[in-house]
């Protein structure tokens, strides 16, 4: 059997520079994020509370998620390849939890909680989820790919 040529996209997609470029988008939006939430731990904290299942650990995540999201934004900046990889690949489940949350606050719960930080919290639900969508959807995509 022939092999099937190469197509433009999967060309595009065999440049290191995507992969690279989607792990910084990570780096650029946990930082902005977790600094985001530090910065007013209090509101985040007590948004927490109001979350069913999660209300009586309000303060372990308050603290504990921003500080993830910077831990793994710092893995990906590292010079080390595997805490790259694996800080990206965590990345991508913690997005993945962040828009089954979402999800599920949209579709199932009358007063809906956003505790995220910055400008990411001033958007819409469904800009939200379309947007948590794509940055996973790419996360995918880059913890995929090999290089």
């Amino acid at each position: 059997m022939v092999p099937e040529p190469a197509t433009d996209k999967d060309r595009l997609w065999n440049f290191s520079w995507i992969p690279a470029a989607i792990r910084f988008l990570y780096v650029f939006l946990f930082t902005y994020t977790g600094f985001s939430k530090l910065q007013d731990i209090g509101s985040f904290a007590k948004g927490i509370r109001k979350v069913p299942f999660f209300g009586d650990q309000a303060e372990l995540i308050g603290w504990g998620i921003p500080i993830m999201e910077l831990m793994l934004a710092m893995g990906m900046i590292l010079p080390f390849v595997k805490v790259q990889k694996w800080s990206l690949r965590i990345s991508v489940v913690l997005m993945a939890v962040f828009t089954i949350y979402l999800l599920l606050m949209v579709s199932l719960v009358k007063d809906k909680l956003c505790h995220c930080g910055g400008a990411i919290g001033s958007l819409g639900w469904t800009q939200h989820l379309v947007l948590n969508f794509i940055i996973l959807g790419l996360g995918l995509r880059a913890a995929r790919k090999k290089n």
